[in-house]
């Protein structure tokens, strides 16, 4: 089944209660080439349980486009314009999947 595309920040801070900013890059993987990773910011600083993040996602992805960690950040780098700067963000988290340790907030 095709999951529908939908507006993921929106959506999950209905969900939550909470203001969010949330993006999903592809960063490299050893085994797949690349996977996805999720990088959510909560704009009011509260909490988010791993699991209410898990349930939320599994909602608008399908299985195999899950990411594989999920990162609480404190800020996601923008462009001048304020559009999420995924070329930034690669960069940051490119050795995320190769080995190094990370913040790991929920995993599949």
């Amino acid at each position: 089944m095709r999951k529908k595309k939908s507006n993921l920040p929106t959506a999950s801070g209905k969900q939550t209660g909470c203001s969010l900013e949330a993006v999903v890059v592809g960063i490299p993987h050893p085994k797949w080439l690349e996977r996805p990773l999720a990088l959510i910011r909560t704009k009011d600083n509260k909490t988010i349980p791993g699991e209410q993040l898990e349930h939320l996602l599994y909602e608008h992805f399908a299985k195999w486009k899950f990411p594989d960690q999920i990162l609480i950040v404190s800020e996601i780098p923008k462009t001048s314009v304020g559009k999420f700067n995924k070329k930034d963000i690669v960069k940051q988290y490119e050795n995320l999947y190769l080995g190094s340790e990370s913040e790991e907030i929920a995993s599949s």
